[in-house]
């Protein structure tokens, strides 16, 4: 989601409660790779985004996609649910947010939604989906020894070369 408000305010956003002190902000902007983009901003995190502002940024999909990485990982809710975190990732920027997404989310149960299932490869179960029913579950060796939907995508998208 796209909020016209401050960098710092758009991921305050993430825990209206909290009162969000700006170190956790900050903290919460370098765990989501979104610190660096807003400290190249006029006026970092104080910087009005948005479209509706005279002075305000307007930033590329990835890195509105990092500040709502952060608001979320603000929050520290026990369960998250992120639907396509990375898709507008560089495939670079995306395994190294991956790596790091264990670390991130200790201690919460992530229902993580992605096509890609170099993404989905990485859950501990993954459930796939065929017209709103689930039609396999398991873990990525589980699923790929099935030899069913999900191997056949897999192989499909060239893994395992």
């Amino acid at each position: 989601m796209h909020y016209n408000a401050t960098a710092g305010e758009n991921i305050a956003l993430g825990d209206m409660t909290a009162g969000s002190a700006p170190e956790a902000i900050e903290a919460a902007a370098r765990k989501a790779e979104a610190n660096d983009i807003i400290e190249r901003l006029p006026q970092g995190y104080e910087n009005p985004l948005g479209k509706w502002f005279v002075s305000g940024a307007e930033l590329s999909t990835g890195e509105w996609q990092r500040i709502a990485l952060a608001r979320a990982l603000l929050r520290r809710a026990p369960v998250l649910i992120l639907d396509e975190p990375t898709s507008a990732m560089d495939p670079w920027s995306e395994v190294r947010w991956l790596g790091q997404l264990r670390n991130l989310i200790a201690g919460q149960t992530v229902l993580l939604i992605t096509h890609r299932l170099t993404t989905a490869m990485r859950a501990d179960v993954i459930h796939v989906m065929d017209t709103g029913q689930v039609v396999e579950s398991g873990s990525h060796a589980d699923l790929l020894a099935q030899k069913g939907r999900y191997a056949a995508l897999w192989a499909e998208q060239g893994g395992g070369r």
